[in-house]
């Protein structure tokens, strides 16, 4: 420790030094949530605006008014789509991120697509030779 520092200053800058450290990681963690909340009213935002802008032109209107790439559009509106799964999420974990909120609503495309194949197994009609 350096002469002019008394053993009490020091203490004194590690104490301010955890307040303010733990005041950003509460602000870090409010971001978070408020991220995939934003990300949630732009998706719905999209998904309107997507309806209204004639077919062909989405792309150009997208970048142009939005300054958006297409994959972020379509992930905002992916997450719209799936606002109630990722909301009850938020209320277990509610620093919820992106990436997280992206790949919960992955499992549950995954979930889908599985069960739409062992329906379609179930009603697709059976061979009439014997086995």
């Amino acid at each position: 420790m350096p002469a002019h520092i008394t053993p009490s200053a020091q203490q004194d800058n590690l104490t301010a030094l955890a307040d303010r450290i733990r005041i950003e990681h509460e602000a870090v963690q409010a971001a978070m949530r408020n991220g995939v909340t934003h990300a949630l009213e732009a998706g719905d935002g999209l998904v309107q605006a997507q309806s209204q802008v004639p077919t062909g032109k989405w792309a150009r209107w997208l970048k142009e008014n939005c300054f958006l790439s297409i994959r972020t559009a379509q992930l905002y509106m992916q997450l719209a789509q799936h606002r109630p799964e990722i909301e009850a999420e938020i209320s277990r974990a509610p620093d919820l991120s992106l990436r997280a909120a992206r790949r919960l609503i992955s499992k549950s495309k995954t979930g889908l697509s599985a069960k739409i194949k062992t329906k379609l197994k179930r009603t697709r009609p059976r061979s009439s030779r014997s086995r």
